[in-house]
């Protein structure tokens, strides 16, 4: 193999998970909300998960590479699209609202990030599955 076929492996790894697609589901993000005009990099992180304490980032949104990092906590048959889907919905509006030098969530942002349909359904089901997403990757049910 060589070696831009073993990096097309690596990437198609960091994008495709064992449950959900994230490319395909930034895709239809971005078509539906953004009309196809973000043009972001996604990945799921690269460290596998592990037993969580006290906080657990689901997310996150890097300005200067311009890339979506998703925990590979949320590739997991227990956690719901919708649930996966908000929490890129809300890593794009990182791009589309950058953070302000006192707040990283400004009520901007916070306005366009209840506009997705399943923000509310989201929210409750994180609230009341947050032991889902603490569990370490064994736990994990394929």
């Amino acid at each position: 193999m060589n070696n831009t076929a073993s990096s097309n492996v690596k990437t198609s790894k960091r994008i495709s998970g064992k449950v959900y697609d994230l490319q395909s589901l930034y895709d239809r993000l971005n078509r539906l909300y953004f009309g196809e005009k973000l043009s972001l990099s996604i990945r799921w992180s690269l460290r596998a998960p592990m037993k969580a304490k006290s906080s657990v980032e689901l997310g996150s949104y890097c300005k200067e590479t311009q890339t979506i990092t998703i925990s590979r906590r949320l590739d997991n048959l227990r956690v719901p699209l919708y649930f996966v889907e908000n929490v890129i919905f809300h890593e794009m509006l990182h791009h589309v609202f950058p953070r302000d030098p006192h707040r990283m969530h400004t009520a901007r942002f916070n306005k366009f990030e209840k506009m997705h349909p399943d923000h509310l359904r989201a929210k409750e089901w994180e609230k009341n599955s947050l032991h889902i997403l603490f569990e370490a990757a064994q736990k994990q049910l394929w």
